[in-house]
């Protein structure tokens, strides 16, 4: 349950369970989005520095105090970037409505940390860790920070949450039920593509491009540079070469790479000619 719309009086309190996300609507019409441990001291700097120009704050929302903070900021940040008209220093956002941030504020999870007196203790109403990263992963597929056919890597997510690979699998499984992700062999998991769906099982060589696209974006080939050839990527994820072809005409068709014929597929544009 978040908590909606304070008066500047009544904010929250410093709490035990961790930080607060906060939507800040200010009168000139610029929404600020943030997270804090200590609402009070942070509402009270904005006035102060505000109220020589005459801005107060119109509306003001806080969540209720959490662990993920800082993933849900991220969330939030992200949907307001794709939907705002402007950004102003990566958290001011301007030509976008307040209800409609607020609204998706209210369906990120807020799962409080666990204030125990021993730490061998586990209150029975907390969820697993799988759990927990299964909601941020629905969240960031609702958000669109993982777009369709975004490659989930289990590796990453285990180092981002500090988690073995069998809890990150458990969560994985969850939204594999649902019917979020699909998992291919040799290739790992991707957020599924609804509009492919409806005509028939997501294409290998699509699932193959987003995961070329990830590893250039990784650094394993940089600019100017050639990928793995046909033959290494046929032996290493254990598709036909037709399919490894298409995949690669992808990532030239969306200019990540290009062709030389003979010679193989390099990073980036080639070099202007002259």
């Amino acid at each position: 349950m978040a908590v909606r719309q304070p008066t500047l009086s009544k904010l929250p309190r410093k709490s035990p369970l961790g930080s607060y996300i906060y939507v800040v609507h200010f009168s000139v019409g610029v929404i600020k989005i943030g997270f804090t441990r200590t609402p009070g001291e942070r509402i009270s700097r904005y006035r102060s520095n505000l109220s020589p120009f005459g801005i107060t704050i119109a509306d003001l929302w806080f969540s209720e105090p959490h662990s993920q903070a800082e993933d849900n900021e991220r969330l939030l940040l992200s949907f307001c970037r794709a939907r705002a008209e402007q950004a102003h220093g990566g958290e001011y956002f301007t030509g976008i409505d307040y209800r409609q941030v607020v609204a998706f504020a209210d369906t990120l999870p807020y799962v409080p940390l666990q204030a125990l007196p021993k730490a061998s203790a586990r209150p029975s109403h907390a969820k697993p860790k799988s759990e927990q990263i299964a909601d941020i992963l629905r969240a960031r597929i609702a958000s669109g920070e993982l777009p369709p056919r975004a490659l989930i890597s289990e590796g990453q997510l285990g180092i981002e949450f500090g988690v073995a690979r069998t809890t990150v699998r458990r969560s994985t499984a969850a939204l594999r039920e649902e019917g979020l992700i699909i998992t291919r062999a040799a290739l790992g998991s991707f957020v599924v593509d609804h509009s492919e769906v409806d005509e028939g099982p997501v294409s290998s060589y699509r699932q193959l491009a987003e995961i070329l696209k990830a590893r250039i974006s990784r650094g394993d080939w940089a600019a100017g540079r050639p990928i793995a050839s046909e033959t290494r990527l046929v032996q290493e994820y254990g598709l036909a070469r037709s399919t490894v072809r298409r995949a690669i005409a992808v990532l030239v068709e969306e200019q990540a790479v290009w062709t030389v014929q003979g010679r193989g597929t390099y990073v980036g544009q080639p070099p202007e000619e002259g």
